[in-house]
Parts: C-alpha cells; sequence; structure tokens
C-alpha cells in the first residue's frame, strides 16, 4: 500500500486496530476540532484571509490586520512581520504569500496538527504509526487530515469519511464472543496431581505442575497486540518537551500542568467571591474582609509557594510562620503578611457561587481538577500499562459523599478515583460524590469504561483489583481491544464454580478458561488468591525473595508490577503533603490537585526531560523558592535584647558624642561620664543615657 509516496510496510500489529473504531474517531474528533469549537473556527476564519480570491477588489491598506493580530498572538508569532507582510500582498497581489509572510504561510500548512490541542485528539493516530510517524511530515499529515485551508475546501464529516474511505483499505472484522461464558471442560488449565513425582517442593513451598494447553486451546491470549515502542522509555512523552526544556526548571515543568489559564481562573472567582462576601453581609468596622483588595496571578503563585513550604516545614498552625519567637523561626512574612495570607485562603474560590447547579454536587470545584488532567495528557500520554484505584482525600467535616474505606491510612474523606501510568503519572481522575449504579453495570466497570475509554482499542493493559473486575467487564474491553487483569472476588457472578469451590493446598493452582479467552485462576499461598486474565495463562515463574525461591503465577507478579503506579502516586503525594483541615472540602480537593497530583507529575516529566533523579522534597523545595520569587531562603540572625551589663571601664557613648559636638574633644575626654555598664545590642551607656535611648520610663 502506497499512501502519499510512502511505502506502508506490512506490520502485524496493524491487523488488530479496530478500523470502524479509528475511522470514526478521527472523524469525530476533526468535526469537534474543526466544526464544532467556536474559538478555533474563530481562527479559521483568520486564516482565510490567505486566498487572495475571496478578497474584495476595492482591498484597504489595512486589509487583514485584526486577523493577523489575533493569529499571531495566538500562535506567539512575530506580529509586526506578519503586518508588513500583509501590506505587501495588499499593494501587489502577484507576490507569493509564501515569500512575505513565511510564518504565516507555514502556519496555515501545519494548521492545526502543530498544535498540542488537536494533536492529542489524535491519540489513535499517534500510537499507529510508530516508527511512520516520523516519516509522515507536517505537510502530508495535513493532507491527509483535510486542513488545506489555501484550497479552502468545506470540511464535514461526509468530506472526511469519502477521504478516510479512498486512503485506506481496511478489511472490516468484527468480534463474535459471546456474552455468557461457557467454561466448557475443554477450557481448564487441569492439575496434575496423578503422581507424587509431579509435585515439586522448594523450600517448602508446593507447587503442583500445569499441563501445558494446545494452540487452538490458548487462541486469542495475546490476539490483542500493543503498538507502543516498547524499547523507548520516553515514547510516550511530548516530543516537543525534549526540543524547549532540555534544561528547565522545576517550575517550567510545574507551569505545564497548571499554567496560567487554571491561575487566571482562580483569581477571577477569588476577587469574585470575595466581592459577593463583602457584598451580601452586614461587617464589623474591624472585620479583616475590609481590608480586602483584588489578587492578581503573581499572588495567587506566592500563595501557592507558600503551601507548599508548608509542607515541608510543619508547624502546629499556620499563625506560628509569622511568629517572633526564635523557635518558629521562618521568612514567611518577607514573602506575605500573615492577614493577607488568611484572608486569601479563605477567599480562595475555585467557581462562580451565583451560577449554582443543584445537580451537580461538584459544582464548587469548578474546572480545576479538569484543567489538570487536560494538560497531563497533552504532555504524556500511556504506553502499554494503565492502572485504576481509588485514592482517599482526607475530610472529617460534613459532608453527604464522604466515604469510608477501612484499608486507607485516612479511613473517612473524599473518594478519588484515578487512572495512573507507570511510574506514578496521573492522567485521568474523577471525584466520587454518590451513588452511580445502573440497572445495566456496576459503578466498578462504569468508573473503568469512563475514565479508560480515551486510551481503549490500542492494546494496552488495565490493572484493577477486586472491586472494579468482573468476567463481563473482561469480555467488554476485549472487544475494545484492551486486555484486564487484576484479582477478583470469588462470589462475583459468572465465575466457574470448578475453580471457586476447588480446595488447594499451598502452592496448588486451579484455573479455566471461558469461552471468551477470559482466564479465572486461583492461587493457594497463605490463603486463596483469585485472579482474571485475558493475557495471561497459569504459567508458574521463580521468584527470588530473602534468599528463598519462591513461585508465583505470572499473572500474580505482572499485577503487582502493573499496581505500582498508582501506590507510588500516592506515597509520593504523601511527602511533604501540604494539605491541613479545613471545613471546605472543595478548597481541600482542589489543593491536593494542585499542590500534590500535579507536582508529582510534573517531578516525573523533569526527571524524564532533564534525565535527573531528584527525590519529591528536593523538587518541592526548589518550587518554593521560585514560586515566592526568592532565590535563596534566609535564615533570621538571632535576636540580641537591648539590657545593661556590667563590664571594663570607659566613658559613656552618648556622653562623649554630645560633648564632643559641643565643646570638642579635648573637653569630652575631661568631663564625659566613665561606666562600667555597656547595652549589648548597642555599645557603652550610662544609665541615664540608656533610659533616655531605649524611650524606657521609670
Amino acid at each position: 500500500m502506497v499512501f502519499k509516496n510512502i511505502q506502508l510496510s506490512t506490520n502485524s500489529k496493524l491487523i488488530t486496530i479496530n478500523p470502524k473504531q479509528f475511522i470514526s474517531s478521527i472523524t469525530n474528533n476533526l468535526k469537534h476540532r474543526l466544526l464544532e469549537n467556536s474559538n478555533e473556527e474563530t481562527i479559521i476564519q483568520d486564516l482565510l484571509f490567505m486566498d487572495i480570491s475571496i478578497w474584495p477588489e476595492n482591498t484597504n491598506i489595512r486589509h487583514g490586520e485584526n486577523e493577523m493580530k489575533r493569529i499571531c498572538k495566538r500562535f506567539l508569532l512575530n506580529e509586526q512581520n506578519a503586518i508588513n507582510g500583509i501590506r505587501q500582498l495588499t499593494e501587489d497581489h502577484t507576490l507569493l504569500p509564501k515569500k512575505v509572510m513565511p510564518e504565516i504561510y507555514n502556519l496555515c500548512k501545519t494548521f492545526p496538527i502543530s498544535t498540542a490541542e488537536c494533536e492529542r485528539g489524535f491519540s489513535v493516530m499517534n500510537n499507529i504509526c510508530t516508527k511512520l510517524r516520523a516519516r509522515l511530515t507536517m505537510l502530508t499529515g495535513f493532507h491527509f487530515f483535510l486542513c488545506n485551508l489555501l484550497q479552502n475546501k468545506k470540511m464535514n464529516e461526509e468530506t472526511i469519511e469519502e477521504m478516510l474511505d479512498s486512503s485506506f483499505d481496511f478489511d472490516f472484522s468484527s468480534d463474535d464472543s459471546d456474552n455468557n461464558p461457557n467454561w466448557d471442560a475443554k477450557n481448564a488449565e487441569i492439575m496434575s496431581t496423578s503422581s507424587t513425582s509431579s509435585k515439586q517442593y522448594i523450600n517448602n513451598v508446593r507447587h503442583v505442575n500445569v499441563v501445558s494447553l494446545d494452540e487452538g486451546e490458548l487462541s486469542g491470549v495475546d490476539e490483542i497486540v500493543h503498538s507502543d515502542e516498547n524499547d523507548d522509555p520516553n515514547f510516550g512523552i511530548n516530543p516537543d518537551l525534549f526540543d524547549t526544556l532540555m534544561h528547565g526548571t522545576p517550575l517550567d515543568f510545574y507551569t505545564l500542568i497548571v499554567n496560567d489559564e487554571i491561575i487566571n481562573k482562580i483569581v477571577i472567582e477569588t476577587n469574585k467571591f470575595a466581592a459577593q462576601q463583602k457584598a451580601s453581609k452586614s461587617l464589623s468596622p474591624f472585620a479583616r474582609i475590609n481590608k480586602w483588595f483584588d489578587t492578581d496571578e503573581t499572588e495567587i503563585k506566592q500563595l501557592f509557594g507558600l503551601l507548599i513550604w508548608t509542607g515541608l516545614v510543619s508547624l502546629p498552625s499556620y499563625e506560628l510562620y509569622w511568629s517572633n519567637s526564635d523557635i518558629f523561626a521562618t521568612n514567611f512574612g518577607l514573602v506575605m503578611s500573615r492577614n493577607r495570607f488568611e484572608i486569601l485562603l479563605q477567599m480562595l474560590h475555585f467557581s462562580d457561587n451565583s451560577a449554582t447547579d443543584d445537580t451537580n454536587r461538584l459544582y464548587k470545584l469548578g474546572t480545576v481538577m479538569e484543567d489538570i488532567m487536560l494538560n497531563s495528557n497533552n504532555c504524556m500520554q500511556p504506553l502499554e500499562h494503565l492502572c485504576i484505584d481509588e485514592s482517599l482525600v482526607k475530610f472529617m467535616g460534613r459532608l453527604s459523599f464522604k466515604q469510608y474505606i477501612k484499608n486507607k491510612r485516612d479511613r473517612f474523606g473524599i473518594k478519588e478515583f484515578k487512572l495512573c501510568i507507570p511510574p506514578c503519572y496521573t492522567i485521568a481522575l474523577k471525584v466520587y460524590a454518590g451513588k452511580e449504579a445502573s440497572t445495566e453495570e456496576s459503578v466498578g466497570a462504569k468508573i473503568v469504561m469512563e475514565l479508560g475509554n480515551p486510551y481503549f482499542d490500542c492494546g494496552r493493559t488495565l490493572f484493577v483489583d477486586n472491586w472494579y473486575s468482573s468476567v463481563e467487564l473482561a469480555e467488554k474491553l476485549k472487544k475494545r481491544q484492551t486486555h484486564l487483569v487484576g484479582t477478583i472476588r470469588s462470589n462475583r457472578k459468572s465465575n466457574p464454580k470448578q475453580v471457586v469451590k476447588k480446595k488447594l493446598k499451598k502452592g496448588e493452582v486451579e484455573s479455566m478458561r471461558s469461552d471468551s479467552n477470559v482466564l479465572v485462576l486461583k492461587w493457594k499461598d497463605k490463603r486463596d488468591l483469585y485472579m482474571i486474565s485475558t493475557k495471561h495463562n497459569s504459567e508458574m515463574v521463580e521468584q527470588y525473595i530473602k534468599g528463598k525461591i519462591i513461585k508465583k503465577p505470572k499473572v500474580v507478579i505482572d499485577y503487582n508490577t502493573g499496581k505500582a503506579s498508582i501506590d507510588l502516586s500516592d506515597q509520593m503525594s504523601s511527602y511533604s503533603n501540604p494539605l491541613r483541615r479545613s471545613l471546605k472540602w472543595y478548597r481541600k480537593v482542589a489543593l491536593d490537585g494542585l499542590l500534590n497530583i500535579a507536582v508529582v507529575n510534573s517531578l516525573v516529566l523533569f526527571n524524564k526531560v532533564v534525565n535527573s533523579n531528584m527525590s519529591i522534597t528536593n523538587f518541592r523545595t526548589s518550587l518554593v523558592e521560585q514560586l515566592i520569587k526568592k532565590k535563596t531562603i534566609f535564615i533570621n540572625p538571632p535576636t540580641i535584647k537591648h539590657q545593661l551589663e556590667k563590664t571594663g571601664k570607659s566613658r559613656c557613648f552618648i556622653c562623649y558624642s554630645v560633648m564632643s559636638s559641643e565643646k570638642r574633644r579635648k573637653y569630652a575626654q575631661s568631663h564625659s561620664l566613665k561606666v562600667q555598664t555597656k547595652c549589648l545590642a548597642c555599645n557603652k551607656y550610662c544609665t541615664q543615657c540608656f533610659i533616655k535611648d531605649h524611650k524606657i520610663t521609670k
């Protein structure tokens, strides 16, 4: 197959991609980005002025300047050069746009593929192309995605689908897996227990050999193939970061996740909330809010820097950070006053209270969490492994959707469902706001399909625990070209009864595979462990643990590795955690996203792009120094009290100075008072001068 003079070689991985899903994804993304988004429609209309054929007959010398300014501001181009180019083109229509306006001409050729916002919409394309992606030039991609604005084509869904159908010839196939699993005896991975010779004893751990299956019986285990370049550990990171931030600072990477747009939204809503509070209350003349003045982006960044600092240097209360005591000496006062810090924290807001949505329990969070996840996806995409699990933001106040999870360190709080990728990068998050179960599927299955939906259909592997997993979910994900690996509860519907009821001794394994190639395995360790997988068989692998050789099912080892990313994310967030007890649940959840999840994500990007191994503590420290705009953190020198102390005999400093200035030095030497007292913080004093100079009343 030849596409745009590029010979597309045969690749066994490509046949695993669902072609209908691929075409549908491309079509839907193009329609959304180019036809439905009003902001992008404006950009396209501005770019159309490059088509001289649609210009009016008598064009003004200032024709196109407003469009040019908007484009230059949006794409950070040189405005003056662009305006000079459009004026030359207005005066002489015979000139070529690419000669007088090269930057704008190149923009037309690459829009919108060159923009990070649009590129993430084609994650399916990015995953499929792999090595061919470098050969598919921007110009080729621009033709493929029908963004040739110079030809002034009308972009609609029919045109897009027609071109896609003519460019690719797929062999459409469908998955005919049975929705109701058949745990037939021929699908059982039988245990060999016919003789004692088949039993092996390794360090008192008994293992029963597994009879291997024929290739036909294992068909479908590896039928879902992942298409990423697994040899490159940085394949999932946005390549632009290596070009622009190879020598970046921690703040540079933090602003990728928490950008100026997020900060600006917080500034607007905080100022709006403060104005509403002042207008709605009858305030005391001495109320602190009377001194409120509007905040700005720099001050909000300083506030975040101070909050991160409070996690690094933990004190019992915020007031102590401004204490004059040597024990609690910090320099918070050099950055912001205590009253300003407290009123900013009190007014910190993320949504408009005047636009209350009673149907949405999470409206107080605004869009801050979605924006953080959106920026995180722009910077890094998953490779093969995904992991979904819940985290808990500690909250002890009254809240209708507060949760209790007994196996968490903080048992009470607000539950968050996270989708993480190795090593500990969060790319999707959902705050649980109450019961969401439906008659069609469980809450766990609904969460999995909602969080993982953008990342399916690419041959990835999803790891979940027994709260989410089921045979039905495994079959549903298999249709979406995604493996499921996880633990499973013994009482789940559709579990094979032969496996569940089988009595095993330590080290033994019992497993069965359904006709849809879903494996359910039972392994006896200290207790019975149930696993589900569409990727594994019942293979046993040796592990060296504390000097001993232990045999475990490979599915258990892979599960422990795959689930590590979300545990490590929570662990990294817990180090120097800046969150404090609060009555406002939304503020705590938002600050957890801004100061914990965003910081951990930016640390992952920093270490990979800069090729560093910085710890989370050092990263937070560097971030504080840059956010508060202090290059170094000074330590207050010890304070010395002003008090008199007996010393050697000498003249009073004040008396000598006065007499010397009035009656010359010789008179002062013979008449100034000699004393044996000295102020520790100043100089020699007689008692009267000390009292007068230090304004002490008798």
